[in-house]
């Protein structure tokens, strides 16, 4: 699985949010995402992000952009502090969501678990990055991020 380590500095998402059970994430959150894409959109946010924060039987997902002091939030909206440090970013090449599913299901359920003696993981959330679309979505980049601890000393 392609992956590399990054270090990043702390920042502050701002965006729309939902609640949804994990066993329905990949069939509610591109509806979401659909949503977002139609409704009024006051800082004209381009949904960079996609937040996933985990709770126990489901999960608040944010899809928003990197927060500017000059924006003023509706109520509807959230802001959520992104502490920095280092993060295993997981590369997904080709249209959504399907790419982006396969390559977060691979995360959760071989990377994590084979590799978080060596990187363990922060627990809790993690990051959907999106970029621009293009004309050819079959070429889309995007990307997941898991924030990293430190090692444990041996």
């Amino acid at each position: 699985m392609e992956q590399y380590f990054d270090e990043k500095k702390a920042f502050t998402i701002v965006g729309y949010g939902m609640d949804v059970p994990y066993e329905r994430c990949y069939e509610e959150i591109p509806v979401f995402w659909d949503t977002f894409n139609k409704r009024r959109n006051p800082l004209a946010l381009k949904g960079m992000f996609g937040l996933c924060q985990m709770g126990e039987t489901g999960m608040h997902y944010v899809i928003g952009d990197v927060y500017l002091p000059w924006m003023k939030l509706e109520a509807d909206m959230e802001a959520v502090e992104i502490p920095g440090g280092r993060w295993a970013v997981f590369p997904a090449h080709g249209a959504l969501p399907d790419a982006l599913q396969k390559v977060n299901t691979k995360v959760w359920q071989e990377w994590v678990p084979a590799h978080n003696g060596d990187h363990p993981i922060i627990p809790g959330y993690s990051l959907e990055m999106y970029t621009e679309p293009v004309e050819d979505m079959s070429k889309y980049y995007s990307e997941i991020w898991v924030p990293l601890a430190e090692k444990p000393e041996k």
